[in-house]
């Protein structure tokens, strides 16, 4: 990545990188509580609700097909991490009422992140969360 710039896809154990040359127009807003989640435990509670069988979606097949879809984005962690800590599922319902079209956790948390569509959504989404550390992001 460093080698070459850009949004690179990386497949095999890294040694084949393929530039991604397709946009992901949106704007994203990072909302980063101050709660501290163990990764361990997160880990340690996610292997007990994970199901197998499930298609597992590829991210090297959704950036060749014309449409990237936000089922990607689901995060299996949110099924532990909400019912611990609530807050975290209030930042992402406040989110999506503030018109994200998407919201969830990141990783095992605490930062939650929402796509929207403009520059505008997000700033007016940012400034309902001012007791928080946030972050605007436009990926490039």
């Amino acid at each position: 990545f460093f080698i070459r710039g850009g949004t690179q896809l990386g497949e095999k154990t890294g040694s084949k990188l393929t530039p991604i040359t397709k946009k992901f127009d949106a704007v994203i807003l990072l909302v980063i509580p101050k709660v501290s989640i163990s990764t361990e435990w997160a880990y340690r509670m996610i292997k007990n609700k994970l199901k197998t069988g499930k298609s597992i979606l590829k991210f090297a097949d959704l950036m060749r097909s014309n449409f990237l879809s936000y089922k990607f984005f689901e995060n299996d962690f949110e099924k532990i991490v909400i019912p611990a800590y609530p807050e975290i599922g209030s930042i992402k319902n406040r989110m999506l009422d503030s018109g994200a079209n998407f919201a969830s956790l990141s990783g095992s948390g605490s930062t939650v992140f929402g796509i929207y569509n403009n520059h505008e959504l997000a700033s007016c989404a940012n400034s309902q969360f001012v007791k928080y550390k946030t972050i605007l992001a436009k990926p490039i």
